[in-house]
């Protein structure tokens, strides 16, 4: 009996760790491919930010300011950079943007073209929410994924980062920078 309650154990972990590695869920496994669009149409695929240290911030609209001690703070960093380093560098806010009723997404584009205007920074939409499942988000709150250069998750986080924690996972950021 113990042993097939083992057996069981094991072949479930295995299947979550299958399930897991192969939505690029891991730490140091490649991120999933996803495409998201900027308001004004731009296109950004996961074979776009190779070659860049990323952080991706995917949110809904009613959670974009839960982490913003954080984006603030990669903000500060990136403004200190000079160009050539900036170039390596990608800041990604994703909105989820999946159940927004057609005749809205208009809208919705205008708006990411106003608030990244006004942000200096470019804000994407996930239409499809096809991110949002390949990543196995968390709805409701702030999902932070830090990629290396070679496209591979280095940090995940759901939810609020602790302040106590922003000092290190910018630290990080800055390692994946001079990778």
């Amino acid at each position: 009996m113990k042993q097939k309650r083992l057996f069981i154990i094991a072949v479930l972990s295995l299947a979550l760790w299958t399930f897991c590695w192969a939505y690029g869920l891991n730490l140091g496994t490649s991120a999933a491919d996803f495409k998201v669009v900027s308001g004004d149409g731009k296109i950004l695929t996961r074979q776009d930010i190779l070659g860049k240290a990323t952080g991706i911030f995917y949110e809904t609209t009613d959670v974009v300011k839960q982490n913003m001690a954080l984006k603030n703070a990669l903000g500060k960093y990136y403004d200190a950079q000079p160009n050539s380093v900036r170039n390596i560098i990608l800041r990604l806010p994703v909105i989820n943007c999946s159940g927004v009723f057609l005749p809205l997404r208009a809208i919705y584009r205008s708006e990411f073209r106003k608030h990244s205007a006004e942000e200096n920074i470019t804000i994407y939409g996930d239409w499809t929410g096809r991110m949002f499942s390949d990543y196995n988000i968390q709805d409701g709150v702030s999902n932070v994924f830090l990629i290396d250069k070679k496209g591979v998750i280095r940090y995940y986080s759901a939810g609020r980062i602790a302040d106590a924690q922003i000092d290190k996972v910018v630290a990080l950021f800055k390692k994946l920078v001079e990778e």
